[in-house]
């Protein structure tokens, strides 16, 4: 077992932890489903589960050479797509800069393409711009 990742996975539970607990902290508006902890809650949950999740894993199996080097180029690729979104979104609108991020991670995940990538891509965008405009009323830019 890495003791990198073992204690980044720790670190990202933690977080979690620390996140749930400030979002339910967090005043309520009317309707729980509308009020601004409901988005931090969610994420926090999803680290605590992922991270849970990450940890059964690394217990279950021994990582080689090769896939510890494929990991961190796929890790590093990753961030450097996500800082290039988070530049496109300045210049063109979200969606567009969504799609573009989905579909480029997932090619580099994946190594080839798939007829599934762009579906997946295209709904998840229309979901998440779906999701900030018309229920939470939030504008994406």
């Amino acid at each position: 077992m890495d003791k990198k990742e073992f204690s980044f996975t720790i670190i990202l539970i933690i977080v979690g932890i620390a996140g749930l607990f400030y979002s339910i902290l967090l005043p309520t508006r009317g309707i729980i489903a509308l009020s601004p902890g409901l988005f931090p809650a969610s994420v926090s949950t999803l680290m605590i589960i992922l991270g849970i999740v990450r940890l059964f894993q690394m217990i279950q199996t021994k990582n080689t050479k090769s896939e510890k080097i494929e990991g961190e180029r796929n890790f590093l690729m990753t961030i450097s797509l996500f800082l290039v979104y988070l530049l496109l979104l300045s210049y063109i609108h979200f969606i567009a800069s969504t799609l573009i991020f989905l579909f480029a991670s997932m090619i580099i995940l994946y190594k080839r393409f798939y007829w599934k990538i762009p579906i997946i891509s295209i709904t998840s965008t229309i979901g998440i711009y779906s999701i900030f405009r018309y229920l939470l009323n939030v504008r994406l830019p």
